[in-house]
């Protein structure tokens, strides 16, 4: 029976969410967690980040769709398949830690968890830190304070302010955390690999 309902919400989700259009301008990106597992999807650029724990290392994966109002996205990996579903999402309304669904396929079975999720509004580009012990600073100096706000590391986005204010070597980034929340730093460009 248990198998069932979430086939059931499986393919329901998944017929909702996969084989959407390319993104549109204003479509947002999203911030997710659920649990230990986390994951930030550029649907802009076709690429999602998902990370198991905060000691695995972060996999790249493929947005092969995203549903309207910023109601979810689907990323894959091979024969693996997740479908992010924000619930409550709809009409054009856009959510900052909203009760949300991951269901992930794969070929042995199919499991469902609940956790938060964000629409990021505006176009950025998603990056992880990839540099060991990297910390976003308050000003693009070395010795500048570290943000204090850092429960959305390893990922980050590209902030407006990258457009040629800061210094040669540095780039401003936004840390976007799956309960809505959301800080900017600074960052040595060698530290951050975006997509």
């Amino acid at each position: 029976m248990t198998r069932r309902v979430l086939t059931a919400i499986a393919l329901i989700t998944g017929g909702l969410l996969f084989g959407a259009a390319p993104a549109l301008a204003g479509a947002p990106n999203y911030a997710c967690a659920f649990g230990a597992i986390r994951v930030t999807a550029d649907v802009h650029r076709n690429t999602a980040f998902l990370q198991e724990a905060r000691s695995q290392v972060v996999r790249r994966l493929t947005v092969s769709g995203y549903g309207s109002g910023g109601s979810g996205v689907t990323v894959v990996d091979r024969r693996e398949r997740y479908v992010v579903r924000l619930l409550g999402a709809g009409d054009g309304k856009l959510l900052r830690g909203a009760r949300s669904r991951l269901v992930h396929w794969t070929p042995s079975g199919t499991t469902v968890r609940s956790g938060v999720c964000t629409a990021v509004t505006g176009d950025h580009r998603a990056g992880w830190v990839v540099k060991p012990a990297a910390l976003p600073r308050t000003a693009p100096r070395s010795n500048a304070t570290p943000v204090s706000a850092t429960a959305a590391l390893p990922f980050v986005w590209t902030h407006p302010r990258a457009a040629g204010s800061t210094p040669a070597g540095w780039i401003a980034v936004a840390l976007w955390e799956a309960d809505g929340g959301h800080s900017v730093g600074f960052m040595p460009e060698s530290d951050v690999r975006f997509t």
